[in-house]
C-alpha cells in the first residue's frame, strides 16, 4: 500500500465489515499502513493446513475462498468466506497452526494486514475482540459487559435505598396502618409470615373489622424469598410462579425488606408482574389481545443477548399459560378433574413467539366430548388472541384430547413398537408438561412411560438415530445457505435444520436420565453435562448454541410477527452469521458425540 490515498480506501473498505468497524480510523489507518494488497487466480492456495501461520491476516476484498480440512485421507469443505472475512484469525483463538487450507474458488483480491498490528486492537476494542471470539463460540458475540440487561442486575442495586418495613403477627391493623402512612407505602411485610396491603385494610375497614384486630387474621400469604444477589428477572419469575405482587428480601434467612413488582419497573420500562395480573382479571377476549401484544412488545425490548433467553422464556411461559388459562374460563370450560398440558415447543417451554401453544387435554373419565368442544374452543379463542398456527406436526382433538388410560396406552406403543407406529411423529409429545389443573393426572402418564421405557432400553436408539435424519447447513455466502455438498438455498430453516436436531438430542440424554416427559431442552442438556463430565466442552457449546437459535428465532418472529421458523439470510448480520457458523460446528459434534455413544453401546451389547 504504496499511498496515502489507496490507504484510506482500504480503511473505508474495512470499516464496512466487522471487526474493523468497531475500530476507529486513526487505529485502522495505522493498520493498513503496514500491509499489503495482493491478487491470486483462481485455483490457488492462500495458506496450507497445519502449517504456520505467516506474518499476516488476508481481509478478502473481492471473490471467494473455500477452506478445507484433511481428515482420515479426505478432504471436507468447512466454510466458504467472501469480501470483509479474514483467513487466519483462529490464531488470535490459541491455535498454532492454520487449522484449514484456503483455496481461491476465482480470482480474488486480499489485504495482508499484519497480525501483529492488529493483535493489540482486539484488546482496545471488545466488539472487535467477540466478533474474534465468535469464531470460536456461537453466544460470546452478543454479550456487551458495558450495557448488563436485567439478567445481570441485582434486585438489591434497585431496592437498596428503600426502608425496611415490617410489623409482628400481633401488631393491630391500625397500628399497621399507621406505619405504612408514615412509609408512604402501600404494603408492609409481617416477617417472612405473610404481607398486609392497603387493599387488605380497605376491605377490612368495609367489612367493619375491629381497632384492636391484629394483622395476622387479615394479611395475605408469604411472599417468595429472594436472596441479596438475585437478579431483577428471576426476582419477576418468583412473583409470576407465586402469584404475588411482593418478594421478601433476605440475607441468611433473616428479613430485610419487601420488594414490590413497582420497586422492579424502572428495570423494566413495563411491569411484567402487572402484565400477569391483568391478563388473571381480564373481562374478555378483546382485553387479553391488547395484553397478548403488549406481552410480546415487553418481550422483544428486553430480548437484548442470547444469555437474556432462559428468563424470558419462562415469562413467556407464564404469559401463554395464564393467557390459554383466562380464556377456559370465560368459556365456562373449567373443570376439576382435567390437567390442560403443553407439548412441542411450548411443552419444553421454547416459545417466545406468537405461535400458538401447543395444548393437550388429560381427562379423567371417559367423557371427553366435552374436552374436545373445549379443546377446539381454546384454539379458536388463542386465534382470536393474536396468536399464530402453531407449525407441524399438528394433531386433530381425537389425539390431543384422551383419557389417562388412553395416553398411557399410547406412549406404551410408541416406546415398543416405534416403526410400527411411526413413533416420529409423536416425539414432540413427549415434551408433555402440565399448565394447570389436575397434576396428578399427567404424573400418572409420566410414571407409566417411565416404567415402559425401562423395559424397552432400544428406544433410546430409535431417538438417537432419528437425531441424525437432519444436519445442520455449512456456511451462508452471499444471502444463501451453504451446504457440505456446495448446494445453496435462499432460505434458512432455523428450526427443520438447527434447532430440531439439539432439541432431539436433548429428548435422547433426557430420557437416558430418567426425565422423559416435561423437560426444556436446556434442562436436558445440562443434566448430560453434570452426567458426563468428560465431554462437558460438548454439552455446553450446544447449550449455548440452543440459547443464540432461540434469541434469532425470537427475535425474527417478535419483530415480524412470524413463528420464526424460517429467516432469509438477508436479515441475519455478518454478526449473527458468524455466531450462526461456530453453531453449526457445535451441533455438528453434538451429533457426532451422539452417534459414536450409540455405536459403542450397541458393539458393547453384541
Amino acid at each position: 500500500m504504496q499511498t496515502a490515498a489507496i490507504g484510506y480506501r482500504v480503511a473505508d473498505f474495512l470499516k464496512q465489515h466487522p471487526p474493523f468497524n468497531s475500530i476507529e480510523e486513526p487505529d485502522l489507518l495505522s493498520l493498513v499502513a503496514h500491509g499489503r494488497v495482493k491478487f491470486h487466480e483462481s485455483d490457488e492456495f492462500l495458506c496450507w493446513q497445519n502449517t504456520a501461520y505467516s506474518p499476516h491476516i488476508f481481509v478478502i476484498q473481492q471473490g471467494s475462498v473455500s477452506l478445507w480440512e484433511e481428515a482420515n485421507g479426505k478432504e471436507h469443505l468447512r466454510d466458504v468466506r467472501g469480501p470483509g472475512d479474514i483467513i487466519g484469525v483462529e490464531r488470535f483463538l490459541g491455535s498454532q497452526s492454520y487449522p484449514y487450507s484456503a483455496k481461491t474458488n476465482s480470482d480474488v483480491v486480499v489485504y495482508a494486514l499484519a497480525a501483529a498490528d492488529f493483535e493489540p486492537l482486539l484488546a482496545k476494542y471488545p466488539q472487535a475482540r467477540r466478533y474474534v471470539d465468535a469464531h470460536a463460540t456461537a453466544g460470546g458475540v452478543y454479550h456487551d459487559a458495558a450495557r448488563p440487561g436485567v439478567h445481570e442486575k441485582f434486585v438489591a442495586d434497585l431496592a437498596r435505598h428503600s426502608p425496611s418495613l415490617s410489623c409482628s403477627p400481633d401488631c393491630t391493623v391500625t397500628g399497621a396502618a399507621q406505619l405504612m402512612r408514615t412509609a408512604n407505602t402501600d404494603a408492609i411485610a409481617v416477617g417472612l409470615q405473610g404481607v398486609l396491603t392497603a387493599r387488605d385494610i380497605v376491605t377490612w375497614a368495609a367489612d367493619g373489622g375491629s381497632p384492636s384486630q391484629t394483622v395476622e387474621h387479615i394479611m395475605g400469604p408469604p411472599p417468595p424469598t429472594v436472596a441479596l444477589q438475585t437478579s431483577v428477572s428471576d426476582c419477576v419469575l418468583a412473583m409470576s410462579r407465586a402469584n404475588s405482587n411482593f418478594v421478601a428480601l433476605t440475607a441468611d434467612g433473616v428479613f430485610l425488606r419487601l420488594i414490590s413488582a413497582e420497586d422492579l419497573q424502572p428495570a423494566f420500562g413495563d411491569n411484567p408482574v402487572a402484565i400477569l395480573h391483568e391478563i388473571a382479571d381480564a373481562p374478555g377476549i378483546d382485553a387479553l389481545r391488547l395484553l397478548h401484544r403488549r406481552a410480546r412488545t415487553f418481550l422483544l425490548e428486553q430480548l437484548t443477548e442470547p444469555a437474556s433467553i432462559d428468563w424470558l422464556a419462562a415469562f413467556s411461559d407464564r404469559i401463554n399459560i395464564s393467557i390459554a388459562k383466562r380464556l377456559t374460563e370465560l368459556a365456562g370450560n373449567t373443570n376439576g378433574q382435567w390437567t390442560w398440558c403443553l407439548w412441542g415447543a411450548a411443552g419444553r417451554c421454547e416459545l417466545l413467539v406468537s405461535a400458538e401453544p401447543e395444548i393437550a387435554l388429560l381427562c379423567h373419565d371417559a367423557d371427553t366430548a366435552r374436552g374436545h368442544q373445549a379443546l377446539e374452543r381454546l384454539r379458536a379463542d388463542l386465534a382470536a388472541c393474536g396468536y399464530l398456527p402453531h407449525a407441524a406436526p399438528d394433531f386433530d382433538n381425537e389425539i390431543l384430547c384422551a383419557t389417562v388410560a388412553t395416553w398411557q396406552d399410547r406412549f406404551a406403543e410408541w416406546i415398543r413398537q416405534p416403526i410400527w407406529t411411526q413413533m416420529y411423529r409423536a416425539r414432540p409429545l413427549f415434551d408433555l408438561r402440565p399448565a394447570w389443573g389436575d397434576t396428578a393426572l399427567w404424573q400418572r402418564v409420566e410414571e407409566s412411560a417411565r416404567e415402559v421405557i425401562r423395559t424397552e432400553p432400544s428406544f433410546q436408539k430409535v431417538l438417537a438415530n432419528d437425531c441424525l435424519s437432519e444436519l445442520p447447513p455449512l456456511t451462508f455466502f452471499q444471502d444463501a445457505v451453504v451446504d457440505e455438498s456446495g448446494e445453496r438455498t435462499e432460505v434458512f430453516a432455523l428450526q427443520l435444520r438447527a434447532l430440531g436436531p439439539i432439541v432431539e438430542v436433548g429428548r435422547v440424554f433426557g430420557i437416558a436420565n430418567q426425565r422423559v416427559l416435561g423437560s426444556s431442552t436446556l434442562e436436558r442438556l445440562e443434566l448430560a453435562r453434570s452426567r458426563m463430565p468428560a465431554n462437558e466442552s460438548i454439552f455446553r457449546e450446544a447449550i449455548e448454541t440452543l440459547r443464540v437459535l432461540l434469541y434469532l428465532q425470537a427475535r425474527t418472529g417478535l419483530r415480524l410477527n412470524e413463528t420464526g421458523t424460517e429467516i432469509l439470510p438477508l436479515q441475519l448480520s455478518r454478526l449473527d452469521r458468524q455466531a450462526l457458523k461456530s453453531g453449526f460446528r457445535a451441533i455438528h459434534n453434538l451429533l457426532e458425540f451422539t452417534f459414536n455413544r450409540l455405536a459403542a453401546e450397541a458393539s458393547s451389547a453384541s
